[in-house]
């Protein structure tokens, strides 16, 4: 087992003599730098490891230890090392001009080795614990970002799902219902497409291997210009745009992914177990009013009873067969789904499954309850 590595202690002090004793002191413990004046001081902090402790003689020639203390405190290297003043002076007024200064510990000459031990081991302990929960918090912020990137990018998954969802009806109802509707998707869908695409050097290669660039240029003027009809070719077809959300979600997919791995070795639990949610459940879980945590929406409603409505129209082909006017029928059927979704997002319900002509929704009891319904009700 390797052994810790030793502390460093900056001595600073013009007496040779003073620096002598206090390194005898030390040196079986700790690796010991001197100066015998503040220049020499700069010297050793910018040329060596920075060390982890200084102590520093208040009166010396030139620039006293007060003055050296507070050009320290100014520089981003050195600003956090504990500085403990060894002094001859032994007032309040003395010690008190020490601490504003910048010095943690005050220690009157001549010093005695079990109190200087005794300071020096309680400011280092300090030390470390500021260091280590420095470096924590380097660490929570991390993961934090990392889950407000995991959020954005379900967020992504849920503009193209929607959008990809609104194509489909658009397209099987040759463009006659929801093109409004449609329009405003696409145009959501395709600002999380351009927040992607700048943070995604390889987006655009991916639609280039599947020859989708005409794709993405046409969806782009289709969705911006509400007089523009479908071009003539098979660019903007069903398939052809589904096959582009395809490619479009892969691309997402990796970055949860390897935006998750990035997380794997993350300090704080609560933190790991967050962005695990996130994964399961980002594709199914409603966006919530207000500011709930939703782990914690989570977590109760996986306690909470649950309502699924299934919804099918009885011998919906015949209906279609014999109805006297096919584009009314379908104009009917996107009537019953839109204003079916829109009644169940109302009252805190979601909508998950939809089979042409049916579907499935569920009302959770804690989820409606953050709307203001009962989910009975």
């Amino acid at each position: 087992m390797n052994s810790p590595e030793r502390r460093t202690i900056l001595v600073v002090d013009d007496s040779p003599v003073d620096i002598a004793v206090l390194s005898e002191i030390l040196r079986q413990e700790y690796v010991v730098q001197s100066a015998t004046n503040a220049a020499s001081a700069l010297q050793v902090l910018h040329s060596s490891k920075v060390p982890d402790l200084i102590l520093l003689d208040v009166l010396m020639p030139s620039l006293d230890g007060l003055g050296f203390c507070r050009q320290i405190r100014e520089d981003p290297i050195t600003r956090r090392i504990p500085v403990i003043f060894v002094t001859s002076k032994d007032t309040d007024e003395d010690e008190a001009a020490g601490f504003a200064a910048g010095g943690v510990d005050y220690i009157v000459k001549p010093t005695q080795f079990d109190e200087v031990q005794a300071r020096i081991t309680t400011h280092l302990k300090l030390r470390r614990l500021q260091l280590d929960l420095a470096e924590r918090n380097r660490a929570y912020e991390k993961a934090n970002q990392e889950l407000h990137r995991l959020e954005e990018l379900r967020d992504h998954l849920a503009a193209a799902s929607k959008f990809g969802m609104w194509w489909t009806y658009y397209q099987q109802f040759d463009c006659q219902a929801v093109e409004a509707e449609c329009r405003k998707s696409a145009l959501d869908f395709l600002h999380c497409f351009g927040k992607t695409v700048k943070r995604d050097a390889g987006m655009m290669g991916a639609l280039a291997n599947r020859s989708l660039e005409k794709t993405v240029e046409g969806l782009q003027l289709w969705a911006n210009d509400s007089a523009r009809a479908l071009p003539p070719d098979d660019s903007l077809g069903l398939v052809r745009v589904l096959l582009f959300l395809t490619v479009y979600r892969n691309q997402i997919e990796s970055q949860i992914s390897q935006a998750a791995a990035n997380t794997e070795q993350t300090v704080h639990p609560e933190v790991a177990r967050r962005l695990e949610g996130y994964l399961r459940w980002r594709g199914h879980f409603p966006r919530l009013k207000g500011r709930a945590d939703p782990q914690e929406v989570m977590e109760r409603a996986c306690r909470s009873q649950s309502i699924v409505v299934v919804g099918d129209i009885r011998r919906s082909q015949d209906l279609m067969t014999y109805a006297v006017d096919e584009q009314d029928f379908s104009r009917r059927m996107v009537e019953f789904i839109v204003q079916t979704r829109s009644v169940l997002t109302q009252h805190g319900g979601f909508f998950d499954k939809f089979t042409g002509d049916g579907f499935l929704g569920y009302f959770n009891e804690t989820i409606c309850g953050l709307s203001g319904s009962n989910y009975m009700d």
